[in-house]
């Protein structure tokens, strides 16, 4: 089931930022054949020129997770996100970075579109109407949750797939 559009995005954080626009100027300059895509080799590039240093398998788990094409390779977009999320997270707490892998619009919450977004990507089946239930319960009066919410789902999914796993042994 694919995500419906009904869900609000937030379209005032698409003016671009300082660093966005310091992004986009760094994505123009790593697309040298200006295909309009970078790749994972690209990417690290751009990272270290950030004084960020990533580990190559968890770079390309977050292109698997980010991109939208079967090639592993980041649009401008897609690119601006990743380096929000490594400028952003504690890259080394995995929940953080895939909080930020969420925050789609870059608010530094999730709202329940990109919460549903980020499960379908993550292969977990749930619906529309799950997430907004529980959203119900859990999210602030904006209809969004914080990192602290985020961190305690994902900690129970996680502990549940484990939970599943050794009873299918």
């Amino acid at each position: 089931m694919e995500p419906s559009t009904s869900y609000p995005i937030d379209r005032a954080s698409e003016s671009m930022h300082d660093s966005e626009q310091v992004h986009l100027k760094m994505f123009q300059l790593i697309d040298i054949n200006k295909t309009g895509y970078i790749s994972v080799d690209e990417f690290i590039r751009a990272l270290h020129s950030r004084g960020i240093i990533a580990d190559r398998a968890n770079i390309q788990a977050l292109f698997r997770l980010i991109c939208n094409r079967a090639e592993p390779e980041l649009n401008v977009e897609m690119f601006i996100h990743l380096m929000y999320i490594f400028e952003m997270a504690d890259t080394t707490d995995p929940r953080a970075i895939l909080f930020r892998a969420a925050d789609i619009n870059h608010t530094g919450k999730i709202n329940p579109y990109e919460f549903y977004r980020i499960l379908r990507k993550l292969g977990f089946e749930v619906d529309k109407h799950a997430v907004d239930v529980l959203f119900g319960h859990v999210a602030q009066a904006d209809g969004e949750i914080d990192y602290d919410v985020f961190s305690q789902i994902i900690d129970r999914l996680y502990l549940e797939t484990q939970a599943k796993q050794a009873q299918q042994v």
